[in-house]
């Protein structure tokens, strides 16, 4: 049966390595509420002549807090974050990425695909994976790391005691856990 696990935590924590984990392992698709304004983003350098290779440099890589003439003396991560906030959430309407990533999940999950969505941050994503598409929830945290940073806004009142809590001290446990919590076998 198809499964949807969304990944809720702060920067840092172990989200990304959990959701790579659930893909080469388990045969997970990986999505991004990101993955839209990601890839009007990769459009609009591709379209000024950069190579691929150097445009996901810019989208995912070392090259993203670069600041450019070609984006206003802007960085590829300023741009992406006013896409995705200012002009999506702002300009549009709060649940623009949320509905579109609905949508993609839901066709995965019709033709049997299980899902991980990594970068869970706000209350309606959160809503969206458990309640809009039955999906489970998973909140990493590790040590040390943004703990008196707030979460974006998504609220505590989400990170119940319904919601497994995943302490993430070494790589090899956090696989275990993830696995466990997911519903599929560790090796």
């Amino acid at each position: 049966k198809a499964k949807l696990i969304g990944l809720i935590g702060h920067a840092r924590v172990g989200k990304s390595t959990a959701a790579e984990y659930l893909a080469e392992e388990h045969g997970f698709i990986r999505v991004k509420l990101s993955d839209t304004f990601k890839d009007m983003m990769r459009s609009m350098l591709s379209d000024t002549g950069y190579s691929d290779a150097d445009v996901e440099r810019m989208i995912e890589g070392d090259l993203k807090d670069t600041n450019m003439a070609v984006l206003g003396g802007k960085s590829p991560r300023a741009v992406m974050y006013m896409l995705g906030t200012k002009f999506g959430r702002e300009m549009l309407y709060d649940s623009v990425w949320v509905n579109i990533t609905r949508s993609k999940v839901a066709k995965l999950l019709d033709r049997g695909n299980s899902v991980v969505i990594e970068d869970i941050r706000r209350n309606n994503e959160a809503k969206m994976v458990r309640y809009d598409l039955g999906g489970k929830l998973l909140h990493i945290w590790r040590p040390g790391v943004n703990e008196k940073d707030p979460m974006d806004s998504c609220s505590q009142a989400l990170l119940d005691n319904t919601i497994p809590s995943i302490m993430n001290t070494d790589i090899p446990q956090l696989y275990r856990e993830v696995a466990y919590h997911a519903g599929v076998e560790h090796e």
